[in-house]
C-alpha cells in the first residue's frame, strides 16, 4: 500500500510539475506572438517579403504553441484509450504542420535576406511577384507533403502510435513503423534547414571577408590625401553600402539557431533511441515546446526597431491601465 501511495504521489508532482511547464509556455507563446504580429504591423523599414514571411512565423508560432502545449496538458490529464485518441486526432496534426511551417518560414527568410544582401540591385528582378507566389504555394505543398504522415486518420500507424504513447504515459522509441515516420517527419525537415542555413551563411561569410579585404588592399596602397585614403575607406565601409546590406543579419541568424539548438537534443534522442530514457526525453519534449515564444523573442530583442515598437506598446498597455 506504501508503495502504492508513493508512486501516486510522484504521478501527481509529475503532472503538476510538467502541466506547469506547458501552461508557462501556452501563456507566453500567445502574449509574445501577439505582441510579434503587432509590431511586425506597425514596422516601416521591413521589406514586403520579409514582413509577409515574419508574419507567417508568428501566426504558425501561435498555433504552435496552442496546440501543442494544450495537447501536452491534456495528454498528461487524460486516461482511457478513448481520449487518448480523440486528443490525439484533434491536435497532432496542427502541431506537427505548424512544426514543418516555422522551419519553411526561417528557411524563407535567410533566402530572402541572401538574395537582399549579395543581389541588392537586382533583387526586385529576382524576387518578382509571380514568382514569390510560386514559391509559397510550392512551400505550402512541401509543407503539407511532409506533414502528411501526420494527418488525423485513426487507423494510419503514426497515429496509432502517438495514441499508444498517451495511453502508457510515456515517449517510447522503438523500430516500429508509426515512430520512424514521425521521426522522419522531424528529421528530414530539420536537416534540410540546417544544411540550407549552413550554406547561406558559409556563403555570407566568404562575401564578407571578401569584401573586408578589398577595403584592406585599396587602404593599403592609398597615397595620403588621396579620395580613397584609410579615413575615406573606412567611412565607407561604416555607410550603408555592404554593411548596410547586412542589417538585420545577426537578427535572421539568431532565430534560425534558437529553433534548431531547441530542437537538436530531441533529434540526437531520435537517432539513438538506446541511449535515451523515458524521463531525458520528457525534458526535452518540454525543450522543444519553447520554440513558440522563443522565437517572437529573439526578433523582438534583437531588431532595433521592433524593440522601440515594443517598449511604445508596453507604455501604452501600462499608461491605458493607470488611466
Amino acid at each position: 500500500m506504501d508503495e502504492l501511495n508513493n508512486d501516486t504521489t510522484e504521478a501527481n508532482w509529475s503532472f503538476k510539475h510538467g502541466a506547469s511547464v506547458y501552461v508557462v509556455n501556452l501563456v507566453l507563446g500567445i502574449t509574445f506572438n501577439i505582441v510579434f504580429l503587432i509590431v511586425i504591423h506597425r514596422q516601416r523599414n521591413l521589406q514586403d517579403v520579409m514582413k509577409l514571411l515574419y508574419r507567417m512565423l508568428a501566426i504558425a508560432c501561435l498555433i504552435n504553441g496552442i496546440s501543442w502545449n494544450c495537447w501536452s496538458l491534456l495528454w498528461f490529464a487524460v486516461k482511457g484509450r478513448h481520449l487518448c485518441s480523440l486528443i490525439t486526432l484533434i491536435f497532432m496534426f496542427p502541431t506537427r504542420l505548424t512544426f514543418v511551417l516555422i522551419m519553411a518560414c526561417l528557411c524563407g527568410i535567410n533566402v530572402n535576406k541572401y538574395f537582399l544582401i549579395t543581389r541588392p540591385l537586382r533583387y526586385h528582378a529576382i524576387v518578382t511577384p509571380r514568382r514569390v507566389k510560386v514559391t509559397f504555394a510550392s512551400s505550402l505543398i512541401a509543407v503539407l507533403v511532409f506533414s502528411g504522415c501526420n494527418f488525423p486518420v485513426p487507423a494510419s500507424p503514426v497515429t496509432q502510435q502517438d495514441i499508444e504513447d498517451c495511453v502508457i504515459k510515456s515517449i517510447v522509441l522503438k523500430y516500429r513503423l508509426g515512430k520512424l515516420l514521425s521521426v522522419i517527419g522531424y528529421i528530414v525537415p530539420i536537416n534540410i534547414s540546417f544544411f540550407l542555413l549552413l550554406g547561406i551563411y558559409i556563403n555570407l561569410v566568404r562575401i564578407l571577408r571578401r569584401q573586408r579585404k578589398a577595403v584592406d588592399n585599396l587602404e593599403m596602397h592609398a597615397a595620403p590625401g588621396d579620395p580613397f585614403d584609410g579615413s575615406n575607406l573606412q567611412g565607407h565601409w561604416k555607410q550603408p553600402g555592404l554593411r548596410g546590406r547586412f542589417k538585420g543579419i545577426f537578427t535572421v541568424a539568431l532565430l534560425s539557431i534558437s529553433f534548431l539548438a531547441v530542437w537538436a537534443p530531441l533529434c540526437v534522442a531520435y537517432l539513438f533511441p538506446r541511449a535515451s530514457t523515458g524521463n531525458w526525453l520528457n525534458v526535452m519534449d518540454k525543450m522543444a515546446t519553447t520554440v513558440c515564444w522563443v522565437q517572437p523573442l529573439v526578433y523582438l530583442t534583437t531588431t532595433k526597431e521592433a524593440k522601440k515598437h515594443c517598449i511604445d506598446l508596453i507604455r501604452h498597455c501600462v499608461h491605458f491601465n493607470w488611466a
